[in-house]
This record gives C-alpha cells, sequence and structure tokens, in this order.
C-alpha cells in the first residue's frame, strides 16, 4: 500500500485492514536478498497478483499487487495513508543516507532507511500498473501516470529542450545518453562518476552534495546553471543526475528553470513533476530554492536573509567550518554586481578598519522596537584563530594592529529579543563599548 516501512511502522495487520483490491505495496530490498521468500512472505496473507521488481543502487523496489480481498472505501484508504506519512515525517530523522535497518516480520525481514525512497513513498502510491492513482497533495497531481504515459522510475526523463535529469544508473548506459543526444554529465552526489566508470563520448562536471538538510546547493545554482545553460544553448544534451535523480540532482534542475523560464518555485517544481513524477527535494533544499527565489534567482551578498543561511549552513556552534563560510561568502559578495559594504568600523585606538555596517547582526523579521544596545558581527578573516581557539566560555579578540581588545567571541550563542536581534543566528561576537568607532 504506502512503502517500504509500512508494515514495521503501523503494524502488519492494520496495513492489512486499509489494503483493498488494487492496491500494490511498495518496498525495497536489498539486491541478492531471495525475491521468491519476499513474495511468499505476502503471500500467507492473501492473493498476490502480480510482481514487478526494479534494481536500483543497493536495492530493488518490489511493486507487489496485492489483492487481501478486502472491500474498504477508497476515503479510508487515504485517510490511513495520510496518517502513514505523518508518522514517516517524524521518524525519517532517525534513517541515516546510507543507514540499512531490519525489522523482522514474521520469517522474513524488510530492509529500508534509504533518505530517497522515504521521501517517494510519502509522495505517491501506484497500481498494479505503476499508474499513479492517488497523490499527497495537488502539486503531485500532474504526476498521474494514466494520462501522461511516464514511467516514474525510468533512469532519466527529458525535462526541457535537451535537459535530462535521472539516476546514477542513467550514468551507465552509453548507448541511451548518445540516443538522447547528451555530451555533458552533471553529477550532483558525495563523489563524482569514478574514472573506471565514465565514457569518452561526455564531458563530466561535478557538485560535491550530501542529501541532508544541512547541505548547501544554493550556492551553488550560479555554477550549476553555468554548466547546463553551455550544453542547452549549443542544442546539446545535458543530464544532471544524483543517487536517485529525486532530490539533489532535482534541486538544480528546478533552481535552473526558475532562472531560465522566469518561473516561480511552485511553477518549477510542478513542471518538473510532469516530466519525474518521483522528484522531491529534500526540506533543506526546498527552503533553499524559496530563498533563492527571494533573491531574484541571483545570489546576492546585500541580502541579509542569504548572510544569516550561510552562518546557519557554515558556521555552527564549534566554528569549525569557518574556512567554508568565508569562501562561499566571498565566492558570492565577489559576483555581486553592487555589493554595499555600508560605513567602515575602525580601531578607536589605531583607526584599523575592523568591519563595515554589512557585517552588523541585525534582524529581517523583528516584531518589537526596544533595542538591547549590544553590538554583534558576523565572523571577520582576521578573527579566525581566536575564534577556533575558544577553550573557555570567552575568546578575547584584539584589534591586529594596535592589538587592544575590541571584541569577545562567546562559547553559547547569546538569545535577544529585541529590534536589531530577535531570530538572528550567531549571536557570538559581540564589540566592546567604546573600542571601536564607526565613520561616515
Amino acid at each position: 500500500f504506502v512503502g517500504q516501512q509500512s508494515i514495521t511502522i503501523i503494524g502488519s495487520q492494520d496495513w492489512l485492514d486499509v489494503c483493498e483490491s488494487n492496491i500494490v505495496f511498495i518496498a525495497n530490498i536489498p539486491i541478492g536478498y531471495p525475491k521468491t521468500d519476499f513474495v511468499s512472505h505476502f503471500e500467507t496473507y492473501g492473493k498476490v497478483l502480480s510482481t514487478k521488481f526494479v534494481d536500483r543502487t543497493g536495492v530493488s523496489f518490489a511493486f507487489i499487487h496485492f489483492d487481501s480481498g478486502l472491500q474498504i472505501s477508497y476515503d479510508l484508504v487515504l485517510s490511513y495513508y495520510k496518517s502513514f506519512c505523518t508518522k514517516i515525517s517524524d521518524l525519517s530523522q532517525y534513517f541515516g543516507e546510507d543507514s540499512t535497518l531490519f525489522e523482522d516480520i514474521g520469517n522474513t525481514s524488510i530492509a529500508f532507511g534509504k533518505r530517497e525512497i522515504v521521501k517517494q513513498i510519502e509522495d505517491h502510491f501506484w497500481s498494479s500498473d505503476l499508474s499513479l492513482v492517488a497523490a499527497k497533495d495537488s502539486d503531485c497531481q500532474s504526476a498521474d501516470m494514466s494520462s501522461t504515459g511516464i514511467n516514474p522510475f525510468e533512469d532519466m526523463h527529458q525535462i526541457y529542450g535537451t535537459l535530462y535529469l535521472g539516476c546514477f544508473e542513467a550514468t551507465q548506459d552509453r548507448q541511451a545518453l548518445i540516443d538522447c543526444g547528451i555530451r555533458g554529465i552533471l553529477t550532483v552526489m558525495c563523489a563524482p562518476v569514478p574514472p573506471f566508470e565514465r565514457y569518452r563520448d561526455f564531458k563530466y562536471h561535478y557538485i560535491e552534495a550530501d542529501d541532508v538538510t544541512d547541505q548547501d546547493l544554493l550556492t551553488r545554482f550560479v555554477d550549476a546553471y553555468d554548466i547546463i545553460g553551455t550544453y542547452t544553448r549549443a542544442k546539446t544534451g545535458v543530464l544532471v543526475h544524483c543517487g536517485a535523480g529525486i532530490s539533489r540532482s532535482a534541486t538544480i534542475v528546478v533552481s535552473y528553470l526558475m532562472r531560465e523560464l522566469r518561473m516561480t518555485l511552485k511553477e518549477s517544481m510542478a513542471f518538473v513533476r510532469t516530466k519525474r513524477p518521483i522528484i522531491r527535494p529534500n526540506d533543506g533544499f526546498q527552503r533553499q530554492l524559496s530563498l533563492y527565489e527571494w533573491m531574484g534567482c541571483r545570489l546576492d551578498g546585500n541580502d541579509r536573509r542569504f548572510r544569516q543561511y550561510l552562518l546557519k549552513m557554515f558556521v555552527p556552534s564549534n566554528c569549525r567550518q569557518l574556512s567554508q563560510y568565508f569562501e562561499r561568502l566571498l565566492y558570492v559578495e565577489n559576483s555581486t554586481a553592487n555589493l554595499r559594504l555600508g560605513p567602515k568600523f575602525v580601531c578607536k585606538h589605531c583607526h584599523q578598519k575592523l568591519f563595515h555596517e554589512i557585517h552588523v547582526l541585525k534582524s529581517t523579521d523583528s516584531t518589537t522596537d526596544w533595542t538591547c544596545g549590544d553590538l554583534f558581527i558576523e565572523p571577520q578573516i582576521w578573527m579566525s584563530n581566536a575564534i577556533q581557539s575558544l577553550a573557555k566560555s570567552v575568546a578575547i579578540i584584539k584589534c591586529q594592529n594596535c592589538v587592544k581588545t575590541v571584541a569577545k567571541c562567546l562559547r553559547n550563542q547569546e538569545v535577544c529579543n529585541c529590534r536589531h536581534h530577535q531570530n538572528v543566528h550567531f549571536l557570538k561576537i559581540k564589540l566592546y563599548d567604546q573600542k571601536w568607532i564607526k565613520e561616515m
């Protein structure tokens, strides 16, 4: 009925109670597991009308057309489905990207844990011919295979013009790639396509990314846009892929179409779903796409929401990703046509530049008028050693020229609900009063 975790989470009897004719149970099992044993387990509960297995990296998808003989109304089936999706959402945080957990069900074990598959099963449940019989929300209605004739589990789909979206397996079918006119392959994964799995016919590009909510893809959208555009403008094919073609690569394709076709996020997502129904960018990627839309499908170094995003993404409490933060921030600032640094703040003793107005942390969605009077700023490159060597509750930050104390870095960020700091991340670097001057 609803997915590879359904028996484990809602119980085998509950699952049977909501099944009716022409409902398919979708599961993923390890490649190499005896498929006949897997099917035999379900035959003990009722008649299995047909089965289909689709191999993917590390697992096989099992589509089992199961006739329980129960005549339950569709509305009741849908209500159980929605309840299951809620439980999936609550539990999905416990499943790592590469983890495979096993739960004994009777005489067999059902493997689950792939995050992409969890999302895929949340979105859809399928009839015996793999047609979509329902969707979780209206955005998915365009994925109805019965009207489009699209098989959602093809290794790749043509999305727009010469742009294709798919899974890793699509990179291995040389003839299919050539037949589609593909000459470029953009990999969005933890590792590039291995040299021994590449073909001389294609040029390979790579964006490093894991499918987790705290993975930055936003600052890679421009690079991806340029790579894809190189091929689409030349009328040659380009394949964008990740592991399953569901989250990471889908995010890149959606961002490309938002900018290229001036689509909204909702329009672009819906359009890509009409071509590849199983796409489901994770929640973090969807927030990044929303911020990208807010900035006009550009990376804007002036935007305080974007600067806060970088702090949240790269500078957690331990401050161990400072170098990546500075690298990504400088990349965006250098590509921002009209970067507005604002007035300069200098050391009161020697007038050495400390930072600019743009580096002062300020709320973008405050709901109050009072201010605390404190001044918190973003990390500065010249502060790196002091910030990263924080061993006690406070680290002293000194002017790099006269070595006078100008600020302190707190081990734990402060929480302030004043007009300037409400909902602001990284209230850690606090300027001392009377230690700086703002030059107008």
